[in-house]
């Protein structure tokens, strides 16, 4: 008898993979130029409704979400600065306006922002925990201004 030849069996077929759906395109970052007016739309002060009626009227073909939450983004990054760096700022700011001030004239103003120098200054025991301003020991007259 003649031996018979064992048949193989044909491996089995590769299942045929589904071509997973593409993945979109992140959409493109929203203008700076938009993101930056309503930006200072919200740091004004203005209402969702205005925003959203400023910016419909000045960027009649724009999408408005993702520049709104560019804007939130902006603001929500700003409150993370730090304190140190927010208070010298202030400091900076306080002194740029009261020389400003004095060079016009608004001796009143310019007294106020000494009052609130001072006010940043003891706050928390300034900067480096002091309890109180620098005391130099110098004696300092106070001119008293009338209106």
């Amino acid at each position: 008898m003649a031996k018979r030849k064992a048949k193989r069996k044909a491996p089995p077929k590769p299942k045929r993979r589904r071509a997973s759906p593409p993945v979109p395109a992140a959409p493109p970052p929203p203008d700076p130029v938009q993101v930056d007016k309503v930006w200072e739309w919200l740091v004004q002060g203005g209402s969702r409704h205005e925003i959203t009626k400023a910016f419909r009227e000045h960027f009649p073909a724009a999408d408005p979400a993702p520049v709104f939450l560019e804007a939130a983004a902006r603001l929500v990054h700003a409150a993370r600065t730090d304190p140190e760096l927010l208070r010298g700022w202030c400091i900076e700011n306080l002194l740029r306006l009261k020389r400003s001030m004095e060079e016009t004239g608004d001796f009143n103003n310019a007294r106020q922002a000494v009052k609130d120098l001072y006010a940043i200054a003891i706050k928390d025991g300034g900067a480096s925990g002091r309890e109180k301003p620098y005391d130099d020991g110098m004696e300092v007259e106070v001119i008293e201004i009338e209106d």
